[in-house]
């Protein structure tokens, strides 16, 4: 088996420090301070919102953080989140950067759209 895959570390606690910082607590007693501010996209968008982000809470078999939509984050992730974090934050940026591009797509289709096929809109003046 390949060492590179095998999982590290687990957080065993942690404490909300301040808005999308948590302190945490790994299995060989190293704290670490971790910002996940800016980390929304995907499966984990819900942690924009500080109440949201505020239900972390820890696996039950105290291995990492999860967050009640099942978000979580792999321990060593977090361990190392001091080097890995401003890939999150260029993923986050790059899953905005569509989402922003899709939904001015669909406006502009939405905007250019008979909303009504005229079966439908003769239909509708019957109703009327």
């Amino acid at each position: 088996m390949n060492e590179d895959y095998l999982i590290k570390h687990s957080v065993k606690a942690f404490e909300i420090v301040g808005p999308w910082k948590l302190r945490l607590t790994f299995e060989d007693r190293v704290e670490k301070e971790v910002d996940l501010k800016g980390i929304d996209f995907g499966f984990y968008a819900p942690l924009a919102e500080l109440e949201y982000f505020n239900k972390v809470h820890l696996t039950d078999d105290l291995f990492t953080l999860e967050w009640p939509n099942g978000a979580d984050f792999n321990p060593d992730t977090l361990y190392y989140w001091e080097e890995r974090r401003a890939g999150w934050l260029e993923e986050s940026r790059r899953w905005h950067e569509k989402q922003s591009h899709a939904n001015s797509q669909l406006s502009e289709k939405s905007l250019a759209k008979e909303w009504l096929s005229p079966e439908e809109e003769e239909a509708w003046k019957h109703l009327q």
